[in-house]
This record gives C-alpha cells, structure tokens and sequence, in this order.
C-alpha cells in the first residue's frame, strides 16, 4: 500500500524504458496481484521466499534476522485465524498496535555487543566498556520551546512559549530546575546500570572536550576511586593510540578463615522405623480406560487394540477434502447463524459462504448455504434453535460399562436444556442419510447414547432426547430408548 503519487512516479519512469524502474513496476504489480488473492502470512511468506525477500534482508542486516522474520510471519499468522480478514486489517493493526519483539542477548557467543544503558537492563558481560560522550546531563537548549508547566500547587497544566531565557519568570525557572534535577537524578541512575552489567572488568572511559565538565560519568567515577587509596591506584596503559595515565581499583584476593566447629558424639539409639516404611507401597489406582467418541465415528481406546469400532464418514468416490470442508463449514454455521435474528440469516449465511468457500464450484456453495438454512428452519429442530442453547459443547466425565469405569471426553454439537426436557442434537454430512432409524450406523447412536449416559446425573427428573440431523436434506432422526440401550450394552466388555 503505498502514495497514489509515488506509485504514478514510478509508472511514468517505467513507461520511459528505464530499465531500474521497468523492474521496480514489475515487482509492484506482482505484489498486488498476490495482495488480491492470499492471506497476510501467505503473502509475507511468498514474498520472503520465491521472491528473495529472506536473502535480501539477511545480505543486509546479517543472519539475526531470521528470528525476526519468523516471528513477524507467526504474528500474521495469528492474526490471520483470530482478526478481521483481509491484508489491509493486517497492515492497520500494525499501524495502530505497533507490537514490538524481544530478542534475548545471546551470552555465549563471541561477539561484541554496542548498546544503550538502557538497553543493557538485565544483562551481565565479563568485560564492560563504559564509554562516556563527556556532554552534560541537562542542556537549557534541549528544552522544548512550548511544553507544558505545572501550577503552583500542582492540581493541573498549562502550556507556555519561553523562545529565549530573557522572558523566563519565577513559575519557568522553578520548571526548569525540576526538570534539571529529574535529568540529573536518571543519569546518575542510568551510571548506576552501566556500572553493574560488569562480572569480571568494568573500564571506563570516554571522550574529552575543549571544556571539561566537572558531573560527567567519567569524573563521578574518578574522583570515588581516588577516595580509596588502599585498593585505587594511578598506573600507564597502553593502546593503538599511545599511553595514557589513568586509575586501577581492584579488589584484591582475600583469605579468610573460618572457624572448625568439631561436633560433640551424642549419639543416640536410633527410634526404630514405622512399619508403614517397611511394607511395599501400595499399587497405584487404575485409570478409567478411555473412550473417544467423535463426529466421524466412535473410536474405543484400548490398550491391546482389540476394539475398534468405525463407520465411514463418506461414499466411495466422494472428494474426502471436499467432504472434509463441508463438515467443519456446517458446524460452523450452525453455531453462529442460531444467535441471529431469522431475518439476517440468509444473508449472514451467504457472506460467509463468499469468503470461507469462495474457491467451491458455485452450485457446491450454494449448496452449502441452502441445507443450513433448511437445517434451522426445520419444524422439528424449533425447539433445539429457538431456545437458549450452547453449541460445540465440550464434556468430560466417567461412565460404567460392565464392569469397568470408562473416561469420556467429546463434543456435542448443540444442547438445549428447556422446563421440560434436554434435547442433544449431532450433525452428520453423510452423502446417503438413513432412511429409518434402524439403518442409522451403530457408531451414530453410541455416540449420543454415551452423551446421554455422561448427562442423566446432572439432569435428574429431565428426560434427556438425542436426535441425529444429516445435513442431506436435511433428514432428522429422533435415537429411541431401546436403541441406545442396546449400543451401551454392545460397547459392555465380554467377561
């Protein structure tokens, strides 16, 4: 995204047969083109990669780098599954938010690292210079022209224009001496950091002007040395630009002794040890053995792997990818268009089908957007679609089955609990619904009949009614007691 009257500047050159800019033009046009049809972090990643962006900026700035990159592309990536869509709602975030990633120093290379006092902030080097620019901490020329002075009693603000110090007042110069104590106080303090980033060997040192200045790092850090004459002392040194005279403080080695405590023999007879430390620990409790059960058929966890049972989800010959897509679209929507009102709901639909399915064939989209629609305006769904209800309801718990405790953990499309009763709805996307209820594949009616088993105790006195929607259709069909007893009981371990 750039200026209307660049991006023409740069046309103009192009259309002149200049050969820089003939293929500056190309890569622009290339780069809309991509803009047009992918996501943010497919964009980035195209671009930093088949087009060199990667080399570019590792040619230029060294291999650091990458770790930015890869940070930047996991950011629109996030932004991409969780934000609005679209490479302009990526590239606004970035102008409002401005995120910032942190890099953590690497210790153990070998390398020399250039930074701020500030930026040193909970480091620690064995080797510190400390380098002072010998200016002053606070310069009257520094001080913005307009800004903005408390009152007297300091309840509020108000702006003032001091251009030049002749029209300074008594309410200025009392501002200007707090600002200049505040600039002093955080450049001592900011001495104080550099100072203490050192674990072995802190050199100061610096560069002097024509005019010395008196409260400068390097004369702070002179004259507290020159207090201690034990441990300072004025020695040569030596560098690429000649010898200088300069102060050596260091700590020298110490050896301190300390005392020999010799422990009295008070032994004692020892208490014998409880019996409970004796005995070997009692087994573990054992686990309930899991059981999965899931949109696509019912998967029974068993450690030797003699149970598995399955159902197909998809005719022979269907597009498994295709067939895929649609189930996961179908739930959504029937998660979100409910909370709407009936009026918005086709056209919600539609816009939804527009952007998470625009490469479907067109017939397959609306497709799609005509069986969800039937789907919430089903009479026999009006109870599970017109009453508060919860959608992609995650549950855990246990359930007996024989003998054994089972651990449970699924997903229920849609509950809706009403004064009285509790309705459990699935959605399939079978190509061929059943056509009676006792066609309905066995893995269909375990799986809510475990749902069913899992809730009665938190619903005690409701009755609880599972229903199957196959979205073919769309086609409902209401499990029957028996029905669902019968698979519990063929799930039952045989003894």
């Amino acid at each position: 995204r750039g200026d209307a009257s660049v991006c023409a500047e740069i046309q103009r050159l192009a259309d002149a047969g200049l050969e820089p800019w003939t293929q500056v033009c190309t890569r622009l046009s290339d780069y809309q083109a991509l803009a047009r049809d992918l996501p943010p972090h497919d964009f980035y990643a195209r671009i930093l990669g088949p087009f060199g962006g990667r080399r570019a900026f590792l040619g230029r700035l060294g291999s650091e780098v990458s770790d930015i990159l890869d940070e930047f592309l996991t950011f629109a990536l996030a932004h991409e599954q969780s934000g609005l869509p679209g490479l302009q709602s990526f590239i606004t975030m970035l102008e409002q938010e401005s995120p910032e990633v942190k890099r953590e120093q690497d210790k153990e290379r070998s390398e020399v690292r250039v930074m701020t006092v500030h930026a040193s902030k909970g480091l620690e080097a064995p080797i510190v210079f400390l380098v002072d620019d010998g200016s002053k901490a606070f310069n009257h020329s520094h001080l913005p022209k307009f800004r903005m002075i408390p009152s007297e009693d300091g309840s509020m603000e108000f702006p003032i224009w001091a251009p030049v110090k002749e029209v300074d007042n008594a309410l200025v110069s009392a501002d200007v001496a707090r600002r200049k104590q505040a600039t002093e106080e955080e450049y001592r303090r900011l001495l104080y950091v550099g100072m203490t980033r050192a674990a072995d060997r802190l050199v100061v040192c610096g560069y002097r002007g024509k005019t010395p200045q008196s409260e400068i790092w390097h004369e702070m850090v002179t004259t507290s040395l020159a207090l201690d004459e034990n441990k300072c002392r004025r020695q040569q040194f030596s560098g690429p630009e000649g010898e200088w005279e300069g102060l050596l403080w260091q700590i020298t080695g110490t050896q301190t002794r300390f005392e020999r405590h010799v422990a009295q023999n008070t032994s004692k007879t020892p208490e014998p040890l409880p019996d409970a430390l004796l005995r070997p620990a009692p087994p573990p409790p054992r686990l309930p053995r899991p059981l999965s059960p899931s949109g696509a058929g019912l998967a029974v966890d068993d450690a030797e792997g003699d149970v598995m049972l399955a159902s197909p989800l998809f005719d022979k010959g269907q597009n498994a990818g295709l067939a895929l897509q649609r189930g996961r679209l179908v739930h959504r929507m029937l998660q979100m268009l409910p909370g709407l009102p009936a009026a918005e709901r086709m056209t919600a639909a539609q816009r939804y089908g527009e952007r998470a399915a625009r490469f479907w064939p067109a017939h397959e989209r609306q497709q799609l957007v005509t069986s969800v629609l039937d789907i919430l305006a089903h009479p026999l769904l009006s109870d599970v679609f017109n009453h508060p209800a919860q959608a992609e309801l995650s549950i855990m718990g246990t359930i007996r089955l024989g003998r054994e405790m089972r651990a449970v953990s699924g997903r229920i499309d849609r509950m809706a609990v009403t004064d009285e009763k509790v309705i459990l709805l699935d959605y399939k996307t079978n190509r061929q619904p059943p056509q009676r209820p006792e066609d309905v594949p066995f893995a269909h009616t375990a799986q809510l009949a475990i749902y069913r088993e899992l809730l009665t105790a938190l619903y005690p006195g409701k009755p609880i009614e599972c229903m199957l929607v196959y979205t073919e259709g769309p086609h409902v069909v209401h499990l029957t007691e028996e029905g669902m007893r019968h698979a519990l009981q063929a799930l039952q371990p045989v003894a």
